[in-house]
């Protein structure tokens, strides 16, 4: 030990917050009566962002067991989710669940696409465009949603 060393101040040590764990759950979502949390479950290097399980409180048992994005969109009083067909992402689902029942309904299979937006026309339809190495534009009332 030095002399200088005496009238050194310590240097502080940092403080640092606790970090989430990688497999916690986390909310994706939530309404008046449905809360939709996600938890990291993996990534691929053809799509864009990682893939997530899914739960639901109240519980709907559409969402379990199943990879989805992390895309979603609001309409028809509930909520609209990209589900994957498999681990390897070649394909992908449009599926809708219901604020009021909790049901889901597979809206669309078979979506190649990678990026999605969607949006509402004339109040009453929605219009989700799937981009990849086409564009194919797809249009859905509400009437049109039936559940299994």
């Amino acid at each position: 030990m030095s002399f200088l060393s005496l009238f050194k101040k310590p240097e502080p040590k940092p403080v640092l917050a606790p970090l989430v764990a990688l497999n916690e759950w986390g909310v994706l979502f939530q309404s008046r009566n449905l809360f939709i949390y996600n938890r990291y479950a993996g990534a691929l290097p053809d799509i864009q962002g990682d893939y997530l399980h899914f739960k639901s409180y109240p519980e709907a048992d559409f969402l379990n067991n199943k990879l989805f994005t992390g895309w979603y969109f609001l309409a028809f009083n509930g909520i609209f989710l990209q589900q994957l067909s498999d681990a390897n992402a070649t394909t992908s689902m449009l599926i809708f669940i219901s604020f009021d029942t909790f049901e889901g309904s597979t809206v669309k299979t078979n979506i190649t696409a990678k990026n999605w937006d969607a949006r509402i026309i004339n109040g009453y339809e929605v219009e989700f465009t799937f981009t990849g190495t086409t564009t194919d534009v797809f249009r859905l009332k509400q009437n049109e949603i039936s559940y299994s």
